[in-house]
Formats: C-alpha cells, sequence, structure tokens
C-alpha cells in the first residue's frame, strides 16, 4: 500500500469515526425524546387512570351515603318508639307535668339525631366533593336533603308548645260552650289553626305511611343525583 493510499484510509477514518460519533448522538438523542415520550404517556395515562378510580370511588361513596342518609331519616321519623327512648332530656325543676311528657315524647327524635350525627356530616363532605367531579348545579339536591333534616329538627322543638296550646284551647273551649259565641269563634278559629300547625308537624316528625310526602321527596333527590352517577 502506498502513502497516498495510507493518507486517505486515515483521512476516511476520521470522517468515519466523525459520522458514527453523530450517528450514536442522535441515536442517544431520539432514545432520550422516546423515553421522555414515554415517561409523559405514563404520567398521564397513571393520572388519568388515579382520576377514574378516584371518581369510581367517590360515585359509590355517595350513593352508599344517600341510602344511609335515607335510612337514617327513615330511623327518625319512625313512629314506634323503645321504653327507654327519650330519657336523656334534662327536665327544669318546675317544668309543667303535661309539657314534660310532650317534650320527653319528641325528645326521642333528638336521641335518634344524635345517635346518626356522623352520616349527616359525612353527607356535607361529600356534597363538595360531588360539586368538584359533577359541578356546582348538583349542590340543591344535597341542600334539600339538609333542608328536610333541619325542618324536622325545628318541628320537633316546636311540636310540644303546640301540643299544649291546643290542650289550652281545648279546655277553655268547653269552658265557652254555654258563656259567648263570638269567644268561642275565636278560640274555634286559634283551634283550626293550631291543628292544622300540628298536622304540619307530624308529617315531617312521622312516617304516614304509603303516601308519605317526605319519603318521596327524598327518594326523588335521590334519584335526581343518581342521574349525574348514570350518565358517568
Amino acid at each position: 500500500m502506498d502513502s497516498n493510499s495510507i493518507n486517505a484510509l486515515a483521512e476516511n477514518s476520521e470522517v468515519i469515526n466523525s459520522l458514527l460519533n453523530i450517528i450514536a448522538a442522535l441515536i442517544y438523542s431520539f432514545a432520550t425524546i422516546f423515553a421522555a415520550i414515554v415517561a409523559i404517556w405514563s404520567v398521564r395515562s397513571w393520572r388519568k387512570e388515579f382520576i377514574g378510580k378516584r371518581k369510581i370511588e367517590l360515585v359509590s361513596n355517595t350513593r352508599t351515603l344517600l341510602y344511609n342518609v335515607k335510612s337514617a331519616i327513615q330511623a327518625i321519623r319512625n313512629p314506634w318508639t323503645k321504653e327507654n327512648e327519650g330519657t336523656t332530656r334534662k327536665v327544669t325543676e318546675f317544668e309543667d307535668p303535661l309539657l314534660k311528657k310532650f317534650r320527653d315524647d319528641i325528645n326521642v327524635t333528638f336521641e335518634r339525631y344524635n345517635r346518626h350525627i356522623d352520616i349527616f356530616n359525612n353527607l356535607i363532605a361529600v356534597k363538595f366533593k360531588f360539586m368538584a367531579e359533577f359541578g356546582k348545579d348538583t349542590e340543591e339536591h344535597f341542600d334539600k336533603i339538609k333542608h328536610i333534616i333541619n325542618t324536622i329538627l325545628v318541628y320537633a322543638r316546636e311540636y310540644p308548645d303546640a301540643q299544649i296550646e291546643r290542650h289550652d284551647l281545648t279546655k277553655e273551649k268547653k269552658s265557652l260552650l254555654t258563656i259567648s259565641d263570638s269567644d268561642l269563634t275565636k278560640v274555634n278559629k286559634d283551634l283550626d289553626r293550631v291543628n292544622k300547625q300540628i298536622k304540619e308537624y307530624q308529617s315531617f316528625l312521622y312516617y304516614q305511611g304509603r303516601n308519605d310526602t317526605v319519603e318521596k321527596s327524598i327518594d326523588d333527590i335521590i334519584s335526581e343525583i343518581e342521574k349525574y352517577i348514570d350518565d358517568f
């Protein structure tokens, strides 16, 4: 091999080495880019899977909670009481015996509510999680359930006084039967008002049978919330 061939081979060797270095660098760059793409895809896939699992878990927990709430409200409104229920109330020293009886009877409602309070508190927490996933317009359905619960508690506080008022008006009516028509008319009017008020209280405080409006309202609310779940 002459000197020219050796020089040409040396020069080509340097070119080949340079090309090999460039190819290696390109391969490394492509590998890095590919690895980055795979990593991004993996993160997105994991994130999507994580969000999906979280949403599925929220849907399952919400459905279970709604029926637990329904069951708790049914327990609170059960007209049948056990012998030891209603006995935890602190009685005032000079409380009227009849008012005491009415307050002891309705205290069953508060005792049952307190036994289920964790379920109702959880409803508030789930409401905000559900809103975050399914939109703010879902809030009103949870608030309707909360309104029913609050109405039961408010009516339970007012119910004994309404019973006492009806008792007093009934006594007054008996005493006026032979006295004054005008006074009797006023008492009858007040008695009708109190009876309507008591009927309204009872419609929330106690289960009314097949046509119970509270039970129907709760079922309707649950159905509205389940529409979001079913669409998911």
